[in-house]
């Protein structure tokens, strides 16, 4: 395993706009016409140790371990061939930050499996600002993940990952798009939404999405009484201000967009035709609540591109398997099949649900900690 602590590259800052010249990464389907991939984020991986929170009365210890023993244990039983991560893997109780982040990727790297990485709010709060992250990102093995666009905000890490049918195949089948999501007013600002037009305005084939922040469109659909799948605990802490990213991902056929950041949230909602959900919290070191057992999302595409499926997988004896269902379908019965399964939440319950400490940190400016970063 490479890791790259001490590498950092020194990247030109463009004060305008550049469309990314990084050519999507690929991967193939496999034979059978499936992809399968593991949902990695807010492990809030802590080096040296920090008491694990939120846990069940157990006469064993725990710690950071816990947390990447979930994991490779999710590996082994699902064998997917794709890990993704959707940021807050570190914080400012990762000292330091790079071996804390070569550890919990190596998760994926010592499995042998590409990953893809994008970067949360917490991630640059230790001894590492949001570029030099993504420094150590690109440095280490079997990395799909991209520096993206050189943009006039503090956002690094946008990329695109391209799913074809075989080696052969020169047009893919489907996309994935990965956003740097920070807790700025927009988390996924103005450049970024005009990245995001300009590289999928020749694509039309059915895509998903990653960010760390929920969109507000997660609470319209609540305040709505929308039917969800999974479980909500918590209140949505979404960006405050709408950059008009929703509207640009259904223009663009982006079927589901997959977050973090509330812990205790792992619920999908159909919202005007995307599914928005969550990707549950595996990190043992991270706020959870009583009784709520750390999860992981698994997501398949199947049938070279024309069906996504998903489920989770519970920090169990078994690793029970919960909330299967069909989020997208190019047959429309089987999606209308799944959705007869889920239910809206009870009225007036979603006023009632706490704000937890992460929407403490989503309400203060990180301006502080740009400072660190000479290029801005």
């Amino acid at each position: 395993r490479v890791h790259g602590g001490s590498r950092m590259f020194c990247h030109l800052l463009v004060l305008t706009l550049a469309v990314s010249q990084d050519k999507p990464k690929r991967l193939n389907f496999k034979p059978d016409g499936t992809l399968k991939m593991l949902h990695v984020s807010d492990t809030h991986y802590d080096i040296p140790e920090r008491a694990c929170r939120n846990i069940d009365p157990s006469p064993y210890p725990c710690g950071h371990t816990n947390t990447t023993d979930f994991i490779r244990r999710l590996i082994a039983l699902e064998k997917p061939d794709l890990v993704v991560f959707t940021g807050d893997i570190v914080d400012g109780n990762t000292h330091p930050s790079e071996t804390g982040m070569s550890e919990l990727y190596g998760c994926a790297i010592d499995a042998g499996l590409p990953w893809a990485a994008t970067i949360g709010n917490h991630d640059p709060q230790s001894n590492l600002n949001r570029s030099q992250i993504m420094d150590v990102i690109l440095s280490l093995n079997l990395t799909l993940s991209q520096l993206g666009p050189a943009m006039t905000t503090h956002t690094y890490g946008n990329f695109i990952l391209e799913f074809f049918a075989d080696a052969t195949a020169t047009q893919p089948l489907m996309r994935s798009y990965h956003f740097d999501s920070d807790t700025q007013d927009e988390s996924i600002n103005d450049a970024q939404v005009e990245w995001f037009k300009q590289v999928s305005a020749d694509s039309q084939i059915p895509s998903i999405a990653f960010y760390h922040i929920p969109l507000v469109q997660y609470e319209i659909a609540l305040n709505e009484s929308l039917p969800i799948s999974g479980s909500i605990n918590e209140a949505i802490s979404y960006q405050p201000v709408d950059s008009g990213i929703f509207e640009a991902f259904k223009a663009a056929s982006v079927k589901a967009g997959f977050c973090g950041h509330d812990h205790v949230n792992d619920f999908c909602v159909l919202f005007e035709g995307m599914q928005l959900c969550y990707e549950g919290c595996p990190g043992y070191q991270a706020y959870g609540q009583d009784g709520y057992k750390r999860r992981a999302r698994v997501t398949e595409l199947r049938e070279w591109g024309q069906q996504i499926v998903s489920w989770k997988r519970v920090d169990d004896v078994p690793a029970t398997t919960i909330d299967y269902e069909v989020l997208w379908s190019a047959d429309e019965s089987l999606l209308q099949r799944s959705l007869t399964n889920r239910v809206p939440i009870p009225p007036g319950k979603y006023q009632k649900l706490p704000h937890f400490e992460q929407d403490i940190e989503f309400t203060r400016r990180s301006s502080e900690r740009n400072v660190l970063d000479p290029r801005l």
